[in-house]
């Protein structure tokens, strides 16, 4: 496809799978299950090293969260997450979603066609 690399490799893998789950498969609920992974990998303590390329799994399930709340705000996640987080995050996660879903559809526009 010839992207170009413009952040973390791994943070953007996540958010491509991400999007291509929830809006070309209509499988939100992969993302949660996703992220539940990345938040139990962190509660067994099998973290990668704060200086590898590979962000903290905690940080992983967040953002996986943030994207899933920002495509569906209407999505409870208050099982997962606290109501605080949801409250405090709540525009961040949509703005977040809706500017990093553009810039994959930017990218991948001429394979698209």
């Amino acid at each position: 496809l010839d992207v170009p690399e413009l952040g973390n490799q791994e943070q953007e893998a996540d958010t491509f799978s991400a999007i291509v789950m929830m809006d070309f498969l209509d499988q939100p609920r992969s993302v949660l299950k996703m992220a539940k992974i990345y938040h139990q990998f962190d509660a067994d303590g099998a973290d990668a090293p704060v200086w590898g390329e590979h962000p903290l799994d905690i940080q992983r399930y967040y953002e996986m969260m943030c994207l899933l709340y920002g495509y569906q705000p209407t999505f409870d996640l208050t099982a997962d997450l606290p109501v605080e987080w949801i409250e405090e995050n709540h525009d961040r996660c949509i703005e977040s979603y809706e500017l990093k879903f553009d810039g994959w559809l930017r990218v991948l526009d001429p394979v698209l066609r």
